[in-house]
């Protein structure tokens, strides 16, 4: 409730009329998609019906024309003679003519992948004809004895269909492929009938489980055949779940719930062999995906309301807020600085009082802001006039000059050497007034100032500056590394270190300015390095040293000059001395007009940082 307080106007107008949209949508919702559910219900049984029956009918089918082709038999005398022994077939013309018969009913369709004649007298091996390299046939004796022949012997009928899986070698010698095995029993007509023999066709069980996958209408679908025993014989799709085999066949259509989830279930066994096919559908998917479609369509329909709603709302407080946005704009501009900030008032009501208030404010702190400006003016250049009084830089350098000049006279080079560096560390450090000197420029200041800290050290201090080829040039905020450098020298040689030694190297990497600082002084702990760098210790009122300080004060500047475009990085370890790397990022990719608009504009900001600091 509080956060809904604090909302804009226009927000608290707008999330009320959506809440209000939002509850008829939610209504208008449940009672859709409980209405496309029926209606999806009641579609999917009349689709599922009519693709079981034409299955069934793709199976009669079937069925006719295995009965009509094993019935081929029947008129054909040569082939009857040949069964009933009344011709040898160990001649040629009787086996050129029943391989013709078989091959004849192996091309005539294309799910017939085996065709076999046998009988006990004259055809005792068998004699077949396969399209999927299956081969051989058991003999007669052996063949009769199969549990499959056993079987449709004892059922008394003269056709019937078995499942031959290609491991089966009951009846085929080397089966290579799944087959419904239809058989026939071949009788002579001439002789009342009687029993001659066994026609074997084989269907190839791929094609009809193809077939019977195209009738599937999604992945959560499943299409069965089992025989009138209730073994299966082929299927398609997902596993048949086992209560659909227990209740499935009581009704032509049913809805059974099966571990909780809604199962369709059509079922018929209208077919000559009495097949029973079963077409199981999981209804929860695709009430699920159909649910999911409604009601992205009833959200768009909400959508489109809470839109037309959404802009009245807009249209209807926008009056109200044009004119505050005004203020609270001009208010923006003036916490950024812009003091000259005026809002035209247009009409007298409450907030056209606010805007007169708010004009009147911005006058007053505008002459408050001249008044206390001009007072800080006075007071810098009174204090710039004291400081110019006490020293003249052209007096010191003269000054520096002479004794240096002196001490070369009387051959004191080491005292002269000293004063010569003191003498161009302070012209370096003045640089004329710039904010920014040169990379070689700045080598040459702390070569200066590591001369007069080798003077000051009984032990002799070794040093190194490298700059890469092509960046002596470039230029950088002064004072960068002093800093670093007295650090070093006061904590990292403040135990006895035999041959101390400062490295600084310029370098570039890609678009960026590396400056490495190592030496192998006593190092320090992550702590120490943490305090010596904390730019906040000096608000919480916590000592430091002067060359601390100005470290804190150099990554001050860097802040201010290149904001997050900067890293420094403290690698040190107690006894292992320590190393520090400064990057700044894409710094050589700007050209000298950038260049020159960074250092007058970090400059102006410095100016007025240490004119703030003075006073």
């Amino acid at each position: 409730m509080k956060k809904y307080k604090n909302w804009k106007l226009i927000t608290k107008v707008v999330m009320s009329m959506t809440v209000i949209i939002l509850i008829y949508s939610i209504i208008f919702i449940v009672v859709s998609v409980r209405n496309a559910q029926r209606e999806i219900n009641a579609q999917i049984e009349i689709s599922n019906e009519e693709s079981l029956e034409q299955f069934n009918n793709y199976l009669n089918t079937l069925q006719t024309d295995l009965l009509n082709i094993s019935s081929l038999t029947y008129t054909n005398d040569t082939v009857l003679d040949i069964v009933s022994g009344a011709q040898d077939f160990s001649g040629t013309k009787s086996k050129t003519v029943l391989n013709n018969f078989l091959l004849g009913m192996t091309l005539f369709k294309d799910d017939i992948d085996f065709t076999g004649i046998i009988n006990e007298q004259s055809l005792s091996d068998g004699y077949y004809v396969a399209k999927d390299n299956s081969f051989g046939m058991r003999e007669y004796t052996e063949l009769v004895e199969s549990e499959i022949f056993r079987d449709f012997t004892a059922s008394g009928q003269d056709y019937a269909c078995y499942l031959l899986g290609k491991e089966d070698t009951s009846v085929i010698l080397q089966n290579r492929m799944d087959k419904l095995l239809y058989i026939r029993t071949l009788r002579n007509p001439q002789k009342n009938f009687e029993l001659q023999g066994y026609l074997l066709l084989g269907v190839n069980l791929e094609h009809l489980t193809d077939f019977c996958r195209s009738f599937l209408k999604d992945d959560s679908s499943s299409l069965a055949v089992y025989d009138n025993k209730g073994n299966q014989l082929f299927s398609a799709g997902n596993e048949l779940p086992e209560a659909v085999l227990k209740n499935g066949d009581k009704e032509k259509i049913s809805h059974q719930l099966i571990d909780s989830r809604q199962h369709l279930v059509c079922f018929t066994d209208r077919n000559s062999l009495g097949w029973k096919i079963y077409y199981d559908m999981d209804l929860s998917r695709i009430i699920k995906k159909d649910f999911w479609n409604s009601y992205a369509y009833v959200i768009l329909i909400a959508l489109a309301a809470v839109s037309v709603f959404g802009i009245m709302a807009v249209l209807l407080t926008k009056a109200v807020t044009s004119p505050l946005k005004k203020l609270i704009g001009s208010m923006e501009k003036f916490q950024k600085g812009d003091f000259d900030q005026y809002v035209e008032v247009k009409y007298e009501d409450e907030i056209g009082q606010l805007t007169r208030g708010y004009n009147h404010m911005v006058s007053h702190i505008k002459d408050l802001i001249h008044q206390n400006y001009a007072i800080k003016m006075k007071e810098q250049e009174a204090m710039l006039g004291a400081l110019q009084a006490q020293i003249n830089p052209h007096f010191l350098y003269n000054m520096l000059d002479l004794i240096y000049w002196k001490a070369s006279a009387c051959g004191q080079t080491e005292i002269a050497d000293t004063i010569y560096s003191m003498a161009k560390l302070f012209r370096l450090s003045l640089n004329k007034g710039e904010m920014w000197l040169t990379i070689k420029d700045e080598k040459e200041f702390l070569m200066h100032y590591l001369t007069l800290q080798k003077s000051l050290m009984s032990e002799q201090l070794s040093s190194a500056i490298n700059v890469e080829k092509g960046l002596e040039n470039v230029r950088i905020p002064r004072f960068l590394l002093q800093p670093f450098v007295e650090n070093s020298i006061v904590h990292g040689f403040s135990k006895r270190v035999e041959k101390p030694e400062i490295i600084v190297s310029f370098s570039r990497n890609g678009k960026n300015l590396v400056i490495i600082l190592t030496d192998n002084g006593c190092g320090m702990t992550s702590e120490e390095s943490e305090r010596i760098f904390d730019v906040e210790a000096e608000k919480s009122g916590e000592k430091k040293e002067s060359s601390s300080y100005a470290i804190s004060n150099v990554i001050k500047r860097l802040r201010l000059y290149f904001g997050e475009g900067f890293s420094l990085n403290i690698k040190s370890q107690p006894g292992n001395g320590t190393e520090i790397i400064l990057i700044l990022n894409n710094f050589l990719d700007f050209d000298r007009e950038d260049q020159v608009m960074l250092r007058q504009h970090s400059g102006l900001l410095l100016s007025a940082e240490e004119g703030e600091g003075r006073q």
